[in-house]
């Protein structure tokens, strides 16, 4: 399996903090983001989000969030 999909199976995101960039840093927000993509800053996580969910929809792959 690819990297990816591994990191999409081993994490989950919490919807409820997405609207706040501070709950985002500090409760986890964008947490598959941070781990497909670990060395980003967390501010710029949010400016991938569009990409990676279209990438998502590309390879059948659901984001998974609670």
């Amino acid at each position: 399996m690819d990297f990816g999909i591994f990191q999409m199976i081993a994490n989950i995101d919490r919807n409820d903090i997405k609207r706040s960039h501070f709950w985002n840093l500090t409760l986890f927000g964008h947490h598959t983001l941070h781990h497909m993509f670990p060395t980003l800053d967390h501010a710029l996580l949010p400016q991938l989000n569009e990409l990676f969910l279209d990438t998502c929809r590309e390879f059948e792959i659901q984001l998974r969030e609670f």
